[in-house]
């Protein structure tokens, strides 16, 4: 869609996303040996498979299912307090 999305992710599986600064929390879960899901108000769950990319390694391209979405996305260290 075009929109920069900033999402956070931790251990405990809580997460939040921040986009067009509406904050919206969320919970993820592993699913099987290759899917996480993450769940919100929003989209309700929605399932992705992860790998990481062949050209940058420091990218991991994101597939995810019902939605066919399919985007590219750098991990970093450190989450902030929410």
């Amino acid at each position: 869609m075009g929109l920069p999305v900033v999402e956070h992710y931790r251990a405990d599986g809580k997460g939040i996303v921040i986009s067009r600064e509406l904050r919206t929390p969320r919970t993820w879960e592993i699913k099987g040996n290759d899917q996480v899901c993450v769940s919100d108000e929003t989209i309700g769950t929605g399932c992705c498979r992860f790998q990481r990319s062949k050209k940058n390694q420091d990218e991991y391209v994101r597939r995810c299912e019902p939605s066919s979405y399919m985007g590219t996305f750098m991990v970093e260290d450190g989450i902030p307090e929410f």
